[in-house]
């Protein structure tokens, strides 16, 4: 099972419109910050590649990684797509804005 470090600190909630609200009300906040709010708790959110594709994984404060699965999925590889041309325009890795601002 993959994991990442445990949650020692307290994520605070972006100061920004959401990037995507499920049909829940669960906000997700992507690059840079990825994380989501869950009821007034801010909880990580990791985008892994593999196989060309980029998923989303959320991480709990453990640090265990789990799929996420549904429509949030499907928001997010069409965020991604989207953001893939503005990646080519501005001359900026895509790599390097997939990594968490918790994880730096």
């Amino acid at each position: 099972m993959k994991t990442e470090k445990r949650l020692n600190v307290i994520i605070e909630k972006p100061k920004r419109d959401c990037d995507y609200r499920s049909e829940r009300g669960v906000e997700y906040y992507w690059a840079p910050e990825w994380v989501r709010d869950l009821n007034g708790s801010i909880a990580r959110i990791k985008p892994l590649k593999y196989n060309g594709d980029v998923h989303l994984h959320m991480v709990s404060k453990d640090g265990n990684v789990t799929y996420i699965r549904g429509r949030i999925q499907k928001a997010f590889r069409q965020w991604h797509i989207d953001r893939q041309i503005d990646y080519m325009l501005l001359g900026v890795d895509e790599d390097a804005d997939l990594t968490p601002e918790w994880d730096k």
